[in-house]
C-alpha cells in the first residue's frame, strides 16, 4: 500500500456552508470552503510544517514515493468514468494518453488506503515528536495535541476518491451507482490524470521539495486549484436537478466529516485546506490572463511560494532569500529537517501572527514580508527555530521587528534578536505551558486572506493589471466595512460594486507600488 503522501485526494461540498449552517443568499461563506476545497492534500502530517522551517516533505507513511511508471493500463476507460472522461478533456483542453484504472473500494478498505500502519507512525516518531514541538513554538497548537492522530483523522475524513501517482489509478469509495457528487469529484481526479499524464506530477512534486524558496504547498494550491477549475464547469454543465441533488449530497458529506473532525485543532485542517482554499482565486487570476496556456505555465515553470495564498498574482515572484540565521553555542541542528532549511513561509507567518495577535495586524505584517530563511534547531533537548526576516522595504522592516516584539510577549522563549536588516528572530517549544491558540482567530484569519483574492480575482477578471489589482485589494481591505465582512466568512456577491471600489483604491495604486503597506 502506498502512503497518502502519494494521492491526489478529493471530495465534494457545499458552497455556501459555514460553522455547520448555510450562508444566505447575499453572500458566499469563505472560511468553511467547500468540502472539495477542504480536501486532505497528499503530503500528509509533516507537510504542515513544509517551509515553516525548513521542514522536509514528508507523508504519514514515509518519505515521498515518486512514481513507478507499472506500463500496464486498461485499454478502455471503465464504462462509467469513460464519459466523464471524455468532457474533461474538452474542458481542460488537453488528451488522456491512455486511460487508467478505476478502483472501487469498500469503504473500510478505502480508508485503509488513507491511513498509516502503527509501524510507519513509529517509524516517524521522531520527526512528528520534533514537528509538534515546532508548531508549538509557533503558538499554532496547545500542549496536547497528538499530531499524528489529528492529521490522519482529517486525512480520511470526507474523502469520496483520489488519484494515486504512484500506481497511476484512481480509487473510488464504495461500490454503489454513481451519484452526481461521484461524477463530480471524478472530475476533478480526472483532471489530476490529466495533468500527470502531460506535466509529470512526481517530478514537479520533487523538484518544488528541493527548491529553497519555494513551496510544496504552493505547487499542490496550483494543481488543485486547476483541478477545481474543471470539476466547476463540470457542474456547471449538469441539470438543475443534479445540480440541486449536489448541493444536498454534499452538504451531507460535509455535516459527516464535520462531525468526524470536530475536536481536530483549526490551524491541522487550514494547513490541509489551503491548497484548495487558495489555490482556486490564483488558477482564476491565471486564467483571467492567460488561460489553459498561463495555467500549463505556472505548474511547469518555477515553484512558487506560499505568498500567492495573500498575493494570487504572485506566482512569477522569486524573491532572494537572506543568509541562514547561524547557530549558538549550545544549540544543535536537528537532523531530520537538516537537508531542507529555506524559506519561511508566508502563510505559516501570517496565521502565526493571526493566532496571537488582531488579525488585520497580522495580514499587514504578511504584505510587508518579502521572505526570510529559518533554521530549526534543539537546545537543552527543546525544539526551537531562528529565521532571518526582510521587509519589502525599510519602513517595511521596522514594522517586522515591531509586530514580532509584540507576538513574543507571553511566548516563555522567543524574540527578535536583532536591530537592523534582516529581522533575527527565534521562538521555542514551551511544551506543557503552550496555550491553546483561539480556533476562531485561525478561521477568520483564512476568510480574510481569501476573501481578499477573491476580490483580487475579480479585478483581474475585470481586466485590471494584475499588480494594480492585487494592490487595490490590499487598500480595499484595510476598509472597516469590507475588512469586517471578510473576517466574518462573507464576501459581497455583487463583483460590479467590488470593480466600482477598486477604481478609486487602483490610483492609489498606480501612484506608488507601496500602497497599502506599512
Amino acid at each position: 500500500m502506498p502512503p497518502a503522501g502519494s494521492a491526489y485526494v478529493h471530495g465534494v461540498g457545499p458552497v455556501g456552508y459555514q460553522n455547520g449552517a448555510a450562508c444566505g443568499a447575499r453572500w458566499r461563506c469563505i472560511w468553511q470552503p467547500p468540502a472539495y476545497e477542504r480536501r486532505k492534500r497528499g503530503p500528509g502530517l509533516l507537510a504542515i510544517l513544509a517551509g515553516l522551517v525548513g521542514v522536509a516533505v514528508v507523508a504519514l507513511g514515509g518519505l515521498w514515493l515518486f512514481a513507478r511508471d507499472s506500463r500496464s493500463y486498461p485499454s478502455r476507460w471503465d464504462a462509467r468514468v469513460a464519459p466523464i472522461a471524455a468532457r474533461v478533456e474538452v474542458l481542460r483542453g488537453l488528451r488522456f494518453k491512455h486511460p487508467v484504472r478505476i478502483t472501487y473500494l469498500s469503504v473500510p478498505d478505502f480508508e485503509r488506503r488513507l491511513s498509516t500502519s502503527p509501524a510507519d507512525l513509529k517509524k516517524q516518531r521522531k520527526q512528528i515528536d520534533e514537528a509538534t514541538g515546532l508548531l508549538r513554538a509557533t503558538a499554532l497548537i496547545g500542549a496536547n495535541v497528538d499530531l499524528a492522530k489529528e492529521a490522519e483523522t482529517t486525512q480520511a475524513a470526507d474523502t469520496i476518491a483520489f488519484y494515486d501517482f504512484d500506481t497511476k489509478a484512481v480509487y473510488v469509495r464504495g461500490t454503489a451507482a454513481f451519484t452526481v457528487e461521484t461524477r463530480v469529484t471524478l472530475a476533478h481526479e480526472l483532471t489530476h490524470v490529466l495533468q500527470d499524464q502531460h506535466f509529470n506530477l512526481p517530478k514537479l512534486q520533487k523538484r518544488a521539495a528541493n527548491s529553497k524558496s519555494g513551496s510544496s504547498d504552493a505547487l499542490t494550491a496550483l494543481i488543485e486549484g486547476d483541478a477545481v477549475r474543471i470539476q466547476d464547469r463540470y457542474l456547471g454543465e449538469q441539470s438543475a436537478a443534479d445540480k440541486q441533488a449536489y448541493e444536498l449530497l454534499s452538504i451531507r458529506t460535509a455535516e459527516q466529516a464535520n462531525q468526524r473532525t470536530q475536536n481536530v485543532p483549526a490551524v491541522v485542517e487550514t494547513y490541509f485546506s489551503a491548497p484548495y482554499i487558495f489555490g482556486p482565486q490564483v488558477i482564476r487570476v491565471l486564467d483571467a490572463v492567460g488561460g489553459n496556456a498561463a495555467i500549463d505555465a505556472a505548474l511547469t515553470g518555477t515553484t512558487p511560494s506560499t505568498r500567492i495564498y495573500l498575493d494570487p498574482t504572485a506566482v512569477n515572484d522569486t524573491p532572494g532569500l537572506p543568509a541562514l540565521p547561524q547557530l549558538q553555542d549550545g544549540e544543535t541542528k536537528l537532523s531530520n529537517f537538516s537537508n531542507n532549511d529555506d524559506a519561511f513561509d508566508h502563510f505559516t507567518l501570517y496565521l502565526m501572527l493571526a493566532a496571537r495577535l488582531d488579525r488585520p495586524t497580522a495580514l499587514l505584517a504578511a504584505d510587508a514580508y518579502l521572505g526570510g530563511s529559518a533554521v530549526s534547531y534543539s537546545r537543552s533537548g527543546i525544539t526551537c527555530f531562528r529565521a532571518a526576516f526582510v521587509g519589502v522595504n525599510d519602513k517595511s522592516d521596522a514594522f517586522l521587528r515591531s509586530v514580532l516584539a509584540r507576538w513574543s510577549r507571553g511566548m516563555p522563549d522567543s524574540g527578535v534578536e536583532s536591530s537592523g536588516t534582516p529581522v533575527v528572530f527565534h521562538s521555542c517549544d514551551p511544551g506543557r505551558r503552550a496555550t491553546t491558540p483561539n480556533d476562531a482567530a485561525i478561521r477568520e484569519a483564512t476568510s480574510l486572506a481569501v476573501g481578499r483574492d477573491a476580490v483580487t480575482a475579480a479585478l483581474v477578471s475585470a481586466h485590471v493589471p494584475s499588480r494594480i489589482a492585487a494592490c487595490a485589494a490590499r487598500v480595499l481591505v484595510q476598509l472597516p466595512s469590507l475588512r469586517d465582512e471578510l473576517l466574518g466568512g462573507k464576501t459581497p456577491a455583487n463583483a460590479a460594486d467590488l470593480v466600482r471600489q477598486g477604481a478609486a483604491a487602483a490610483v492609489a495604486c498606480r501612484r506608488s507600488t507601496f500602497a497599502g503597506l506599512p
